[in-house]
């Protein structure tokens, strides 16, 4: 594209496994910042999906662009967002990419819920307490023999009343540590409020980067539980008795 532009690449950006739906990407900002700096004539991306996924993240950027007298140029089709007609297909693109990218969300969540659904771990980080243990392509949460004692533990201490700096320093005490590591305050209480100890999944907690009220969470019977929904229950209602 740069040789049909009659141009010099000057330098390449790449963002390796990055969403073009945010513009956390540091090279795509380092880009926009060598724009610049240098006085660049042209800024090539395969496409405007990879430029941007967000209506408003792109015209935002479009608009820096123009101000550092950067043209910005798709490699994949011939837009010349210099005339008017062109103007209205570049703005469709960017709201048909962001249309694309809602409806890619949505199948994944409802993808990800069928999953959790059938019993499989949908990734990120594994709770204490569980084991992950392979079933054909997937995995599938299983209560650790060592580990689910121990989160019993905390749940009996609890109840029992002690605080979570309380629960933490008696653990250490005893050099029952979390994976070799200390606990911390922060980690017993995270432990003592996730409903993952329940059995439970819980999906939509977040739409495009705000958090959602827990009205509209989705909560799923994914794995097998180490804690009873009613002593879970009960171990809430003293923490929330506790609280100053």
């Amino acid at each position: 594209k740069a040789a049909a532009l009659g141009a010099e690449v000057l330098r390449e950006f790449v963002d390796g496994g990055i969403s073009g739906t945010t513009d956390k990407r540091p090279a795509f900002q380092e880009a926009i910042n060598f724009c610049s700096l240098m006085n660049v004539d042209y800024m090539v991306t395969w496409s405007s999906s990879r430029f941007a996924r967000n209506l408003l993240d792109a015209g935002r950027y479009k608009l820096v662009l123009q101000s550092y007298r950067t043209r910005l140029v798709y490699a994949s089709s011939d837009v010349d967002t210099t005339t008017d007609d062109g103007w209205l297909m570049d703005n469709f693109f960017a709201l048909f990419d962001e249309h694309v990218s809602r409806r890619v969300s949505s199948d994944t969540k409802r993808s990800m819920m069928k999953a959790a659904g059938d019993g499989y771990f949908m990734g990120g980080r594994l709770p204490f307490g569980y084991a992950a243990i392979p079933d054909g392509k997937r995995r599938r949460l299983v209560p650790h023999p060592g580990e689910s004692e121990t989160v019993k533990r905390i749940f009996d201490m609890s109840q029992q009343g002690n605080g979570v700096k309380v629960i933490a320093m008696a653990l250490n005490d005893a050099g029952t540590l979390l994976r070799g590591k200390r606990w911390a305050k922060n980690t017993i209480n995270f432990i003592l409020t996730s409903e993952v100890y329940c059995g439970v999944s819980v999906f939509n907690r977040v739409s495009r980067r705000v958090a959602n009220p827990p009205a509209l969470w989705v909560r799923v019977s994914s794995h097998p539980a180490i804690i009873s929904t009613e002593r879970f229950g009960q171990v809430q209602a003293g923490l929330t008795e506790r609280r100053p």
